[in-house]
Parts: structure tokens; sequence; C-alpha cells
């Protein structure tokens, strides 16, 4: 067979290709390389996902699981967004910053409000991580380095203002501002931080009030006040000015003095006010890894493991640094007793 036969034989088979729709560097579904590669990158994945690289690497899940983003779709069934919208918890315009990925339909076929991707998730700011997520994995079995600037060239998003803007602007029915810089103070993640610090009952609460009545438990006691006491006339028999006397602010707010704890005349100190959770069970920092895997993993008996990473379980020693004679109102501490009134940790019981 001469060559320009076979050549001519060949041009005909690729006229065929051509016409019946074939076209070089396809995989099955019609889509070059490239072009697979940014379909790949609009996929959610997640935060379970992201989480089981993270819990290794940094800092971002505990930090993430103690924000109010973490929280956003709860926000929808309260009185407040029923003002603004008759569903909210099914109205596309709320549920666009209330839900991560909702304006895409590439999410595994999740159910989006019940299912993986409620709250403001990581990839709402930082891009789907489907292809990104795949650096992390490289990085995390030795423990190097993550390569930043890999993640970005696979399609990670270094969020700007502009970024958060999406959401925090006009549209939204309860907005009354955005300063940016003060907003990633907020939420500043990434990082391995000091064990020893203090978070706050706030922060606390955002997984309590979902698997226990700790938090329900704990606003009707006196320790919720024990701040407020400084400021009444009682006090002020026994000290000057009770609310900048560092031998009464020990026992009557959270963490004095230290990382993440009470600071006189810090606005943001206000948080530590009075007997929070940590005044009995240790600065939360170390150990609300383990609650925020157990949140996002749905696991809740990781008590052993909480333990481990540094929760207290008070006993009477532990009451006793306050409850003691050094107190000038003290007449006397039952431990018993006390622990019965403030026993808290049981599962809601149902009505």
């Amino acid at each position: 067979m001469s060559r320009i036969r076979i050549i001519g034989m060949l041009l005909v088979a690729l006229a065929v290709l051509w016409l019946a729709g074939g076209t070089f560097g396809e995989d099955e579904t019609g889509v070059s390389g490239q072009s697979t590669q940014a379909a790949e990158a609009c996929v959610y994945v997640g935060v379970k996902k992201c989480a089981f690289c993270h819990v290794r690497l940094d800092d971002s899940l505990r930090t993430w699981a103690i924000t109010k983003h973490a929280n956003a779709l709860a926000v929808l069934s309260t009185p407040e967004a029923r003002k603004h919208s008759k569903n909210p918890e099914q109205d596309p315009k709320c549920l666009k910053c209330h839900v991560t990925g909702m304006e895409t339909d590439r999410m595994h076929g999740a159910d989006i409000v019940e299912g993986e991707f409620v709250g403001v998730q990581c990839e709402m700011c930082h891009g789907p991580g489907q292809l990104y997520r795949a650096e992390m994995a490289r990085a995390l079995p030795k423990e190097h380095e993550l390569d930043k600037q890999e993640c970005t060239r696979r399609g990670l998003v270094i969020p700007n203002e502009q970024t958060c803007r999406k959401c925090h602007n006009e549209e939204c029915p309860v907005f009354t501002g955005f300063d940016f810089e003060e907003a990633v103070k907020m939420i500043k993640h990434g990082e391995k931080q000091a064990k020893c610090e203090y978070i706050g009952q706030e922060k606390c609460t955002f997984c309590h009030v979902r698997v226990d009545e700790s938090a329900s438990t704990w606003v009707i006691m006196k320790h919720i006040n024990a701040f407020s006491i400084l400021k009444t006339k009682l006090a002020q028999k026994f000290s000057k000015d009770p609310v900048h006397d560092e031998k009464c602010l020990e026992c009557h707010s959270t963490g004095l003095n230290v990382p993440g704890g009470y600071t006189m005349d810090d606005p943001a100190g206000k948080m530590l006010e009075g007997v929070q959770c940590e005044m009995c069970h240790g600065w939360g920092y170390s150990y609300v890894e383990v609650m925020a895997k157990a949140k996002v993993l749905g696991v809740y008996d990781v008590r052993d493991d909480c333990f481990r990473h540094g929760l207290v379980i008070p006993d009477e020693k532990v009451c006793l640094r306050c409850h003691n004679e050094r107190c000038p109102v003290f007449t006397g501490f039952d431990f018993e007793a006390s622990l019965k009134q403030l026993r808290h940790g049981q599962a809601f019981k149902k009505h």
C-alpha cells in the first residue's frame, strides 16, 4: 500500500471522528484537560473533609467551630430572622450567605440544608476544595510545611475584603456596617497558637448548646453574676474599688491576666466576666479542638479524648481555691450540696 494511500485513509478517519463530535485531548465527558481541571475546582467537599487534614496541620478547625460562621444556618431559625422573611430557612436570598455553595449544584448530591454544607464553612471563603485539598493531603503524612503557593495555584482563594462583602453588605436586612480589619482579627486562623489560652463562655456555648444543657444550666447560676456582685454596696464595704481589685477579680472573673483571659479595662475582657466554664474546667483552647471534631463529625462521646487534651473535671480542691476564708463574706462551703446545685453536662431530655 502506497504512502499516499495510507495518509489519505488516515485523513478520512480523522474527518469521520471530527464529524462525530470527537476532539483531541478530551476525556469521556468531552471536556479538555484544562477545562476538566476548572470543572473539578468547582466541587465543594465540605468541612468534614477539610477537617481531616487541618486538625493535624493547624488551628483552623478549632477556630472555625467557635465562630458565628459555624452557626450561620441556625440564625435563620430565630424570631429575628422571621421578621425579614416568612421562611428564612428556605429562602434562597438568606441561604446563599448562610449555607456553603448554595449557588452551585456540584455538591455530590448532598442535602444542602440538612447535610454537609450548613453554615459558612471553609470553602465559602477559600473556594471549592476539590483540587487544592490534594496538596493538603500531600503535606499531612510527613507533617512538612504546607506549600501555600501550590494550594493557591490549584485554586485556593486567599479571601480579601471583596470576598467578605459578597455577604456582608446592604442586601442583608440587619446589616449595620462592616469593618474588614476587625472582622479578620476575630476569625484569624491557620497558625499554631499557645495552648494556655482562654476562649470564653460564648465560644463554649457554640458546641454545648447543641449537645447538652450545660449552657442553659450556667445562665441560671450565681456564677454567671459573679462579676456583677463586685458593683454592689456590699462589695464596696470590703474594697474601695472591687471591679479593679485583683484580689476580688481573681475569683469573680475568668483567667485574670493570662492569655485570652480577663484583663481590666479591656473591652474584649468583658467576655470573661464572671465565673465561666474555664474557671473550673481549665482553659479551653487546648481541648476545644476535640469538641470541634465531635461537632463536625457528629461524634459526641469524646470525654476521654478531652481529658488527654487538658479538660479538668473539677473536684473539691478546685472549688476551694475561691470558696475559702480569704473571701470576706465566707461562711463555709459544702462541696456535695454545691455540686448538686450546678450539676450539668447531661444530654437534653425530650419533652
